[in-house]
């Protein structure tokens, strides 16, 4: 995956990080983009559409939440494995878009639950004449 650049060249961001000197606002704000761009380019490869900036936001929260798991110990470039989580993240949440949007285009095709939903004209007549009613019960006498 492209990285913007090496966590050396970015303020030693590595380094802060094995040595606890970073908080979680500045781990975010200096991986936020990368985290961004992978959540996006994840859900694209799998719904083929572009996302729901919603869903990025999702992707990303989950994301981070586990890169803020990890040991910084292991980790040899902060960016790119937020960007790579990130990636994964949007993946994951791209599958259950499509999974949905199956699941709404089965209950579509099935004609018992559409048949259940369709209105018939004696169902609309019978509609208005109680809204007629409700309406003659709600004037007020004065």
């Amino acid at each position: 995956m492209d990285d913007s650049g090496t966590d050396t060249e970015v303020d030693g961001l590595l380094l802060r990080w094995r040595q606890g000197r970073l908080d979680a606002l500045e781990l975010f704000a200096a991986v936020r983009g990368a985290m961004y761009q992978g959540a996006r380019r994840g859900i694209h490869s799998i719904t083929s559409a572009d996302p729901d900036p919603h869903h990025v936001e999702d992707a990303v929260y989950e994301a981070f939440e586990q890169l803020k798991k990890k040991d910084p110990a292991d980790v040899s470039s902060v960016t790119g494995l937020a960007k790579m989580i990130a990636h994964r993240r949007g993946q994951d949440l791209g599958r259950g878009v499509v999974r949905e949007r199956e699941g709404i285009k089965d209950l579509l095709a099935d004609r018992v639950a559409t048949a259940a939903v369709e209105f018939h004209d004696d169902d609309v007549r019978a509609a208005e004449e109680d809204e007629r009613v409700a309406a003659l019960e709600v004037v007020p006498y004065g």
